[in-house]
């Protein structure tokens, strides 16, 4: 199971109405040290069950949340554990090109 790390960077609003948020999201192995990250804008179509001046951070993460799943998926989570299944997959990792480059067989 992956973790997931949400923030809210800034909303936008309309006459106290959110309209759009801009999130980053964090995902990281329970049990390892890979972790990928994505940042997009959200384009609300419902609306906060609360005046604008009582909604936090976690309300605007939630709505996104249940706003993104799409045939009962979270499609932002599910990319990014797709990217995580990928790198835990590949083995091989490309040294930077000032670093001393090793080639490795596979035996």
């Amino acid at each position: 199971m992956n973790n997931f790390n949400w923030l809210i960077l800034e909303v936008d609003a309309d006459n106290e109405v959110i309209t759009s948020a801009k999130y980053h999201v964090t995902a990281s192995e329970s049990e390892g040290d890979l972790n990928v990250e994505t940042e997009g804008n959200w384009y609300f179509n419902g609306k906060f069950d609360k005046a604008y001046a009582d909604i936090t951070e976690q309300d605007v993460i939630d709505l996104i949340k249940k706003e993104s799943v799409v045939d009962g998926i979270n499609i932002i989570e599910s990319r990014l554990n797709e990217q995580l299944d990928y790198l835990a997959k590949t083995s091989v990792k490309t040294p930077a090109p000032w670093q001393p480059q090793v080639f490795t067989p596979n035996v």
